[in-house]
């Protein structure tokens, strides 16, 4: 079971980071956050990359970080929001699921995600006029791709980061997937 990914697919704000990070502790496993490698690699922050090179590029960045890191094991990753955009992106978590690999898509409603994400100056999707509206039409636009890649689907709101940790790990150790 250690030689098992655990991979945390959502929307910017559901807690993927701050989940996973507790979730690596708790389980002795590595974690890998793929924005924090695509921002090492490119030597920019995420809103650096979309505006000086393109969101573009940057998908085509988080592709390889994604297949670079999916090729490791026995380790937490934590993902950016929009990797399911991409069809080589889905096609590449499915192929980690039937290889064992555990897809875990944390959501939380927008009334949640709008009070995480309202102050957050990184999050350059959300420079829109209307930045509510934004996170609305982008949940819209990825929830069919989200479920097409999950194990288990994890809501956030009105949940401590701890709890969730807890659940994933059941669903691990229960090999409930």
């Amino acid at each position: 079971m250690q030689d098992r990914n655990i991979i945390l697919i959502g929307f910017m704000g559901t807690g993927k980071t701050t989940i996973g990070e507790q979730l690596a502790k708790r389980l002795s496993l590595a974690f890998i956050d793929t924005d924090e490698k695509i921002c090492s690699i490119s030597g920019l922050t995420i809103p650096e990359i979309f505006q000086q090179k393109g969101e573009k590029y940057f998908r085509q960045l988080e592709s390889q970080v994604l297949t670079d890191v999916l090729a490791q094991a026995s380790q937490v990753v934590s993902t950016g929001g929009g990797i399911v955009i991409q069809e080589v992106n889905r096609q590449l978590l499915n192929a980690r699921r039937q290889k064992g690999d555990l897809v875990i898509w944390l959501t939380a409603s927008e009334e949640t995600l709008w009070q995480r994400l309202k102050l957050d100056s990184n999050r350059p999707l959300l420079k829109a006029a209307n930045p509510r509206e934004e996170i609305a039409s982008l949940l819209r636009q990825r929830e069919d791709l989200y479920r097409s890649v999950a194990d288990y689907t994890i809501s956030t709101s009105e949940r401590e980061p701890a709890a969730v940790v807890t659940e994933i790990i059941d669903i691990y150790f229960k090999g409930g997937f």
